[in-house]
């Protein structure tokens, strides 16, 4: 049986610095969407892989997104099981 699908949520997150998000489990490819803190189901902010599968367990991202900005991130697998980080602030670069 596969893992469940689980996404770490990334501290000390730095706009304009490189970051690597990572998980475990589900099956890819993955898509990687950047959503508003409070609001988890709402519309991404940003589409992280840009509508090309994520193959494996992680993905480097720029951090292009204002500091101080109140996020989390949704991660969906090949079968539609979804995963959330818990919500955190992206700090000043």
């Amino acid at each position: 049986m596969p893992q469940p699908l689980t996404i770490n949520t990334p501290s000390n997150v730095v706009e304009g610095q490189s970051l690597t998000l990572s998980w475990v489990g589900g099956q890819g490819p993955y898509s990687l969407n950047v959503m508003p803190g409070g609001a988890p189901s709402g519309s991404p902010l940003k589409e992280l892989n840009d509508g090309e599968p994520i193959d494996g367990e992680s993905f480097m991202w720029d951090v292009d997104i204002p500091a101080n900005t109140y996020v989390g991130l949704t991660l969906q697998d090949v079968n539609g099981f979804v995963a959330q980080s818990a919500p955190f602030v992206i700090n000043q670069g």
